[in-house]
């Protein structure tokens, strides 16, 4: 199993966000017990850790909705092989 920061990161490069990265919307982490934080309490992790300092971003807002809203692959609609064209989204 891959370890904390590699899950996260590979989490958040879905959503085309970089761990240290020079865009106004990567995350900075200053405190490496962050990837456990958000593991190992997934509702509250990343809020509480963000409180306490131990992540900044430039640009929260931005990260946010890139986050909560950037539709990945698998929320991209399919249409359905049937006569009234409906969409499936897969999860």
């Amino acid at each position: 199993m891959a370890d904390a920061k590699t899950t996260i990161t590979q989490l958040l490069s879905l959503a085309d966000i970089k761990i240290d990265g020079d865009r106004p919307f990567d995350i900075q982490v200053h405190n490496q017990r962050l990837y456990g934080q958000i593991l190992g309490n997934p509702e509250l992790g990343l809020g509480e850790s963000y409180m306490d300092g131990w992540w900044d971003v430039e640009q929260l807002p931005a990260c946010g909705k890139i986050i909560l809203g950037k539709p990945s692959v698998q929320d991209t609609p399919q249409p359905e092989p049937h006569k009234n064209n409906c969409r499936v989204y897969a999860l």
